[in-house]
């Protein structure tokens, strides 16, 4: 999936729609001064977690986290842009299969 732009500004908004198939997601906040503050609860507030400016956070389920759910940001300033990607199960599997075969016919 490519990367989203998604604006957050002073009001909660949500960032991410719940999916199951979900197991990472990396979200970026490249503005050089707004914090933004991240939750898997309606609505985000000030006293979320926070990704603070020019950094990220990469939320994976082989760290025991919960990524399938929704997500909510709001900003400490006027709208900001941050950058969201999403890794599926299925783009995990897919590709394994297919190696497996081909390596499996190339050996054969």
């Amino acid at each position: 999936m490519p990367i989203q732009k998604v604006d957050v500004s002073t009001s909660s908004v949500k960032i991410v729609e719940t999916n199951n198939n979900r197991t990472a997601i990396l979200i970026t906040n490249p503005d050089a001064t707004a914090i933004i503050y991240v939750s898997d609860v309606s609505p985000a507030t000030l006293n979320d977690f926070p990704i603070y400016p020019e950094s990220s956070v990469l939320l994976s389920f082989n760290e025991g986290i919960e990524v399938e759910k929704a997500l909510y940001a709001i900003s400490d300033t006027v709208t900001k842009s941050v950058r969201v990607w999403e890794h599926f199960r299925e783009q995990w599997d897919k590709p394994i299969g297919k190696q497996t075969n081909v390596i499996s016919t190339v050996i054969t």
